[in-house]
């Protein structure tokens, strides 16, 4: 080639990619954020592929790092490794009651780490796991116990919630619904399960009790708000629990973040995006009981939060503060 067509070929090479680098300025970035996707669909695949889920990723996460503080609550830590005994203690529990493989439990607590242990604990053994809005009252709450065919109402630590339970408890009653209590003592008809689980057994779930469970079986049920009528369940797979915890990687968060979850754990930004990542990574939660503006940013800087969730209300409200 002479070297005026050199020239001509290298002169048309550089109009040609500043024509493309004005056409589609984000190339690189589009470029650099496809392969990263590519690389977290793989990683998730090979999850999957295995019928390794989002129990199972805590599992490893609690066996590699017993010791890392998972949770911290209203000053309190908790270990991956603290919480994993609970777990298994609740499991064995869960198990002695006869429930089994597929069948549905519910939980109504605000956020507390039993909220987290009782879910997983559930999932140790393969029951679908139907997350209630603490602020559902009467036929509202019977309804999404009804749609997800729950045989047991586990109920947390807080006397707001026992009245929801009290309200409807006759109809529980006749539907075979078992309410259990965990945390503090209230009278009633309910099984507290707080002595049960001090005398319980902390010995692991074998994996092979849940090895039937495929993808596309159901994990959670997440409800709509029920502004337009009922809540309505939305039907969490196990493919889609574990999708969302790798939806978030090219963000980059590592195992020394700390993540403050305030949103309500029955929310799926909460439970399906934030606590998610944390077990993917490995890292840790500031858990709030429940969202306040006056003491968010207090609880941001006492505690080192390097990551923090939020839908858009949050940020309108946080804004209504004075600086």
């Amino acid at each position: 080639m002479s070297a005026p067509t050199r020239y001509k070929v290298a002169a048309g090479t550089a109009v040609a990619a500043g024509l493309l680098r004005i056409a589609y300025p984000y190339l690189s970035r589009d470029y650099h954020a496809f392969r990263q996707t590519s690389s977290f669909l793989k990683a998730a695949r090979v999850y999957l592929d295995s019928k390794r889920y989002i129990v199972d990723m805590f599992e490893e996460a609690a066996a590699h790092n017993p010791y890392k503080t998972f949770i911290i609550y209203e000053n309190t830590i908790y270990t991956y490794g603290d919480i994993n005994r609970m777990a298994n203690k609740f499991a064995n529990f869960v198990r002695k009651k006869g429930l089994k493989l597929g069948d549905c439990a519910a939980v109504l607590m605000y956020n507390e780490p039993s909220f987290i242990w009782s879910y997983l604990g559930f999932a140790k053994l393969g029951i679908r796991v139907a997350f209630l809005n603490y602020n559902l009252r009467l036929d509202p709450l019977v309804h999404c116990i009804d749609v997800s065919e729950a045989k047991v109402v586990i109920v947390g630590h807080d006397p707001e919630l026992i009245p929801a339970v009290e309200g409807i408890f006759s109809q529980l009653q006749d539907r075979g619904v078992d309410v259990w209590i965990t945390g503090g003592s209230y009278d009633g008809p309910y099984t507290h399960i707080d002595n049960h689980l001090s005398s319980m057994s902390e010995q692991p779930i074998p994996r092979d009790t849940r090895r039937s469970l495929t993808e596309s079986d159901i994990s959670v049920y997440i409800f709509t708000s029920g502004t337009t009528g009922h809540p309505k369940a939305s039907k969490i797979t196990y493919y889609r629990q574990l999708m969302a915890a790798f939806m978030l990687s090219p963000v980059g968060i590592t195992a020394n973040d700390r993540t403050y979850i305030s949103l309500p754990l029955y929310h799926s930004s909460a439970s399906m995006l934030s606590f998610s990542t944390v077990l993917r990574t490995q890292s840790t939660i500031v858990l709030a009981r429940k969202l306040s503006v006056r003491r968010f940013w207090e609880d941001c800087r006492r505690h080192g939060v390097t990551v923090i969730f939020y839908i858009g209300e949050t940020c309108r409200y946080l804004l209504s503060l004075p600086p």
